[in-house]
């Protein structure tokens, strides 16, 4: 009898500023391993941003050689970004990075908003290396979204331009992990009840860290989650 892969690997997309860094900072709090070194926090998100500094380079740098930008509204993007993915040795230097965390720990959560952009090129990773992916998808209000991503990001792209990014960016999202083991997470219903989200996870998702919280993580992730001002 074949014994089911315990390892787990929990990505977590959505459109930037949507509140995907409280959630990867609350799964870190509760065990699940964000590979280091983190990007470091700022101004945007004194809190820190729950990404791995080598995925961001690594899919910023995807990014750049197809003109792509991580909140891109040009629904023609997504072609290129899937060829990029194709590319063996980009597939070769993700597998063996991602095989590494694996290593490292049994509960591995990955953040970072270009993700987004090459879901085919993980899912192939994962498969490779005999683990199914979780999807965990950010929800919050475009409004929010977009007067939050202004802020932090400044007025380089037009509001029309922004707004068109988060349709187009949403609805990939939500294309792309059909048929997958996903959940979707309003932001508002995890800053009412963390726990209450973080158990229907578990449940949905099958991740052990998250059905049986520890009472300890508990305590801490009840000081960082409420007093988290920036997403």
């Amino acid at each position: 009898m074949t014994v089911p892969d315990a390892r787990a690997l929990v990505l977590v997309v959505g459109v930037g500023r949507s509140g995907t860094s409280l959630l990867a900072g609350i799964l870190g709090q509760l065990g699940f391993h964000i590979p280091r070194p983190e990007v470091k926090a700022n101004s945007t998100n004194p809190r820190g941003f729950g990404e791995p500094r080598w995925v961001v380079d690594f899919q910023a740098r995807l990014l750049r050689a197809q003109k792509i930008t991580v909140n891109d509204s040009r629904p023609g993007a997504w072609e290129p970004a899937a060829r990029a993915g194709e590319d063996p040795p980009v597939r070769d230097t993700l597998r063996d990075w991602l095989a590494g965390q694996l290593g490292e720990a049994d509960a591995v959560v990955v953040k970072d908003p270009r993700t987004v952009w090459f879901l085919p090129l993980w899912m192939r990773c994962a498969a490779d290396l005999g683990v199914a992916p979780s999807f965990v998808t950010m929800l919050r209000h475009p409004a929010e979204t977009l007067t939050s991503a202004r802020t932090s990001y400044g007025t380089w792209q037009s509001e029309a331009s922004r707004a068109a990014a988060w349709l187009n960016v949403t609805l990939e999202t939500e294309r792309a992990t059909r048929g997958a083991q996903r959940a979707f997470v309003r932001y508002d219903d995890l800053l009412a009840d963390w726990r209450r989200e973080a158990t229907r996870l578990g449940e949905l998702l099958e991740l052990p860290l998250l059905r049986r919280i520890d009472p300890a993580r508990a305590a801490v992730t009840d000081d960082c989650a409420i007093s988290s001002a920036s997403r």
